[in-house]
Parts: C-alpha cells; structure tokens; sequence
C-alpha cells in the first residue's frame, strides 16, 4: 500500500471529511485530494503531524502489517476526530476561505479538540514535577545528613589536631626514644 492510500485509510479510520482532517493537519481541503488521489506525494512533514495529530505509528510508513496506531491510543485518536466532528455539525464553517474571521474559527475548533490531550499532558508533568521535587527534598536531606556528620568530624579532627599540637609544644618537639 502507497502512503497516499495509508493517508486515505487515516482518514476513513477517523471518520473525517477532507476539509476537517485538512484543518487538523494545517493543510488545505485541495492537498489532502491531491494526496489521496496520488498526484502528490506524502512528505516527512506531513508523516509526522499525522504522527503528532492522530497518533499515527511511525512504523505504520514502513510496512503495510504494522498498527496503525501508536501503542493505547487509537480511541484518543477516534475521540479526537469526533470532537472535532462535532464542532463541524455545530455549523462552524470548514470551507477554504479567504475571510481571516472564518479562518480563526476553524483554528479555534482545531484547538478545542486539542485542549484535552493538553490537559492531560499538562496534569501528567505536573505529577512528574512534583515527584522531581519530593525526590530532590529527600536528597536535599540526605545530603544535610551527610554534611552535619562530614563537618562533625572535621570539628573533631580539628581539636585532636590542636591537641597534638600542644603535646608538640609541651614536649619542646622531641621525639622519645625506645
């Protein structure tokens, strides 16, 4: 199977019209045609939005019996596409327009499908700040440990030091003899 037919088959996978699937991947409704007809190749920039977009393997360029989806998130990608379906079906325009307005609402439903996966990521880094952080106190105490004990025997090191120091002096630095 071409890449252009594996773009056709992400497509029909999603459930999306060729303008919706063209404003999710920032293209125009015309090359996701030109595309899917063969009249245009598929380009590495275009593998990797759909990558990014609608969780595409990589692998999925490379032979024809790999998953389609990247490992668990095939129903991200269909929940994804229907969102954005949904917001279509509320009569929010997908036509190709020069009307910037009409540009800045596709935009906006793109993101708003976008907006639970970033939700989700965001929440996922937080949790793994905040374990970052429990980790670095836990050292940051370890190593408060380890500098009390260090500079304790340092203290004593320093007395014996003087101490034998005194015994130097007091002796007049003799040695005794055996």
């Amino acid at each position: 199977m071409s890449d252009n037919q594996k773009v056709k088959k992400i497509r029909a996978k999603v459930k999306l019209s060729q303008p919706l699937f063209a404003l999710a991947l920032n293209m125009k409704q015309g090359s996701i045609s030109d595309i899917e007809r063969g009249r245009t190749g598929v380009s590495n920039k275009l593998k990797k939005e759909l990558e990014k977009v609608f969780y595409i393997a990589s692998s999925y360029w490379k032979n024809d019996e790999g998953a389609m989806f990247q490992p668990g998130k095939e129903q991200a990608a269909l929940d994804k596409a229907n969102a954005m379906r949904e917001q279509g079906d509320a009569g929010i325009s997908v036509k190709e327009t020069p009307d910037p307005s009409i540009k800045k609402m596709e935009e906006l439903v793109v993101k708003l499908a976008h907006k639970e996966e970033l939700l989700a990521a965001k929440d996922e880094t937080i949790s793994i700040l905040k374990d970052q952080v429990a980790d670095l106190k836990t050292q940051l105490e370890d190593f408060k440990k380890q500098y009390t004990k260090l500079e304790e025997e340092r203290i004593e090191m320093k007395l014996e030091l003087n101490a034998l120091q005194k015994k130097i002096q007091r002796t007049g630095g003799r040695r005794r003899s055996g």
